[in-house]
């Protein structure tokens, strides 16, 4: 899967492989063919971080998906380029969300229609499904939505004139990257650091409450923008987490010298692939997912266990990101069923009490957990480390659990 990379206004590419799904006992989705319409001649040509606009000779079908209650989620625009579909429709979905997502299924009645499921939050915008000239590759532009992050499903219903075996297709999703209006909260950009041993301090000023943080940050250090600019003591104060290090520390630096020397410029980041397990998800970096992958849904599969006595540390609000929270969950490798060792390993569970999950927490068993980083609840964090609480922006680097269910042997 090749990198993508963090910068403003340049997408995310998120490869996902789709497995064959097919259950004999599904009812048929019927499939009213809809109209294609060719697309203009002289359509205009889209700016750099939208789907390419779609050439005279292929087809567009516009379908409107809608939810498990009946409701109208968003409207697709379907693209074949393959020239063998011949219409195509929203299905309804189940209540809970697909295993795995995406998924496509032959419909068991008709060898000649797919049955294409994802899942995203309830705002999330499906712009676009391309089709490929072999009519096997899929890509599925996704604009990832600000509001409320409920797992909802998506059904599309494809009809092709020829039959289209279900393990032959894969599908891509595009997520293109979305920074939701927060004015008082992050820039969300990336920066890098054009000068040596720049300081950071744990306010944007200079003062005896702004204490100087070690290690200065070296040439070329690559930081994530989470908050600023303020303007104080002669400079303007950005606050920024170091992407590619666990030792730099995070604060507020000073974007220029006092003549107008710039300090830090904007920077680019190449992103891992999405995490697809819980290994990949606790390796990442802090502040990689937030830089990453900001409110974009990921689905793992961990054992959940309890580590047992208290957790020393301040407190947030709202509580549920402290790391006392539920006296001490961890999620750990399916496989594992103690702790480990070095408490830098631990991926505690930061659960949503809002979400969806079981009133008595299955500890001991191997769980498939949904979340998102920069959950809309970090928005409101404060930190009360004893004295009283500060608003924090540490709650968006954190995994927020949105849903939490046992797996079945």
């Amino acid at each position: 899967m090749r990198s993508s990379h963090v910068r403003l206004g340049t997408p995310i590419i998120v490869a996902l492989f789709v497995a064959a799904a097919c259950t004999s006992a599904a009812s048929p989705i019927p499939v009213v063919p809809s109209t294609p319409t060719a697309t203009p001649p002289a359509a205009a040509t889209p700016s750099p971080a939208s789907p390419s606009a779609p050439s005279p000779s292929q087809l567009v079908m516009s379908v409107e998906l809608i939810g498990f209650g009946g409701g109208t989620l968003s409207t697709i625009e379907v693209v074949d380029e393959s020239g063998t579909l011949v219409g195509a429709r929203t299905g309804k979905p189940a209540q809970d969300p697909s295993e795995p997502s995406p998924k496509v299924a032959n419909d068991p009645a008709d060898p000649t229609t797919l049955v294409l499921t994802w899942f995203g939050i309830l705002d999330d915008t499906d712009r676009r499904l391309t089709i490929a000239p072999d009519g096997r590759t899929m890509t599925l532009d996704v604009l990832p939505g600000c509001g409320d992050l409920v797992p909802v499903n998506r059904v599309l219903a494809l009809a092709f004139s020829v039959p289209v075996p279900a393990d032959e297709v894969t599908v891509t999703i595009v997520a293109e990257p979305r920074t939701c209006e927060d004015t008082e909260r992050a820039t969300g950009t990336v920066a890098v650091t054009v000068v040596d041993s720049l300081r950071v301090r744990s306010e944007p000023r200079i003062s005896e409450d702004s204490y100087k943080e070690k290690p200065l940050l070296p040439l070329g250090t690559t930081l994530y923008v989470l908050d600023g600019p303020v303007s104080a003591s002669g400079y303007d104060w950005y606050q920024v987490f170091p992407l590619a290090s666990r030792t730099l520390p995070q604060g507020w630096v000073a974007s220029a010298s006092r003549d107008g020397e710039p300090w830090i410029a904007d920077g680019d980041f190449a992103c891992p692939a999405m995490p697809i397990d819980i290994r990949s998800l606790a390796a990442l970096r802090p502040g990689v997912g937030l830089a990453c992958f900001p409110r974009v849904p990921i689905e793992v599969k961990a054992r959940l266990i309890r580590l047992g006595g208290e957790l020393d540390g301040g407190a947030y609000t709202p509580g549920w990101f402290g790391v006392g929270q539920l006296g001490g969950m961890l999620l750990v490798e399916p496989e594992v069923t103690r702790p480990p060792a070095d408490p830098r390993k631990w991926f505690i569970l930061m659960l949503d009490p809002a979400g969806r999950h079981p009133d008595v927490l299955p500890v001991g068993e191997v769980v498939k957990v949904t979340g998102v980083f920069d959950h809309p609840a970090a928005a409101a964090c404060t930190f009360d480390s004893g004295r009283e609480p500060v608003p924090s922006q540490d709650c968006r680097l954190m995994f927020a659990v949105k849903r939490l269910v046992v797996v079945r042997p």
